[in-house]
């Protein structure tokens, strides 16, 4: 499974039966006026809670040239064979900030007390470029561009307002900044919950 993958296992259920392998990935558009969020994560393993995830978005720059930039920041400390073991991961993708919405560039950084791997793509041409530093050699990925947008990338937001019911599943178009691949997500609403945030109802899907 790739790390991105992992650390969203933390985060989301991916519960359905397999889908049909042909079945495309759905790209839902996006509202007008988005509110970019700034969602906070606890962490668990095994019930002790382990780290945080912060998964955020914003406009950045102005005018023609800004862009929507979406981030994840993961902080995990554990203990392995008697030892603690503290880790980083951040990621961020940038994608034009008008229509269609392409992303243009991505930055995938993994660091622990023994190592740092830092991961910078770039789409170019057709192709997306990727320099990969790690453990002091630098070597590069050229594969073939997906239509990839930041409406894909919004589409579980898109998709979590509509109410889904249990058992609803959705897939959608994925990149991978920590393996420079294409992919596609699935999420399933393996069920909901009513509570009560600061006196205000809240259904929370899982």
């Amino acid at each position: 499974m790739p790390r991105i993958a992992l650390i969203l296992a933390f985060l989301f259920v991916f519960a359905a039966p397999a889908p049909a392998a042909d079945e495309a990935p759905s790209r839902l558009p996006l509202p007008e006026g988005i509110e970019h969020t700034h969602d906070w994560y606890g962490l668990y393993m095994h019930g002790t809670k382990s780290g945080w995830a912060h998964v955020w978005t914003r406009e950045v720059g102005q005018g023609e040239g800004s862009q929507l930039l979406a981030a994840l920041d993961v902080h995990i400390r554990v203990k392995a064979m008697g030892q603690e073991v503290a880790m980083t991961l951040s990621e961020r993708v940038l994608f034009d900030a008008r229509p269609p919405y392409a992303m243009r560039s991505a930055r995938w950084r993994q660091a622990d007390t023994a190592s740092v791997l830092d991961i910078r793509s770039e789409v170019r041409g057709g192709r997306v470029v990727a320099v990969i530093d790690e453990a002091g050699t630098t070597r590069t990925i050229d594969r073939e561009a997906v239509d990839y947008t930041f409406e894909d990338y919004w589409s579980a937001q898109t998709w979590i307002q509509q109410a889904p019911r249990k058992g609803a599943s959705l897939r959608v178009r994925a990149f991978d900044s920590s393996e420079v691949e294409y992919d596609v997500d699935i999420y399933t609403v393996a069920g909901t919950r009513e509570v009560v945030a600061g006196g205000v109802p809240v259904t929370l899907y899982d």
